[in-house]
């Protein structure tokens, strides 16, 4: 939902310039979380789901798997959320 929001500025800052700003942090935000997913995806050699189901069917409980499980889940709903909100921007008129 838009919800505006004053930002007092110095006179020689453009609202366009500061969209750039929140556009780039975002997509620095995105990069990261992808490289962290990746990384996951490439240790692992299958998807989250897929790393999900074999764990959750394995008869042995080990937690390193529960760890890379719960940082893989949290890294792909970050990731998913940064690029929700990228693209609310780019969408988003002055």
């Amino acid at each position: 939902m838009p919800q505006e929001v004053t930002i007092k500025a110095p006179g020689w800052v453009a609202t366009d310039d500061l969209l750039g700003l929140l556009r780039q942090d975002l997509q620095m935000k995105l990069a990261y979380y992808d490289s962290q997913c990746r990384s996951f995806h490439q240790k692992h050699k299958q998807t989250l789901a897929e790393f999900e189901a074999a764990m959750h069917t394995s008869a042995q409980e080990n937690f390193e798997v529960w760890e890379d499980f719960m940082d893989w889940e949290t890294a792909e709903s970050t990731r998913s959320e940064f690029a929700q909100r990228l693209q609310e921007l780019a969408s988003w008129k002055t």
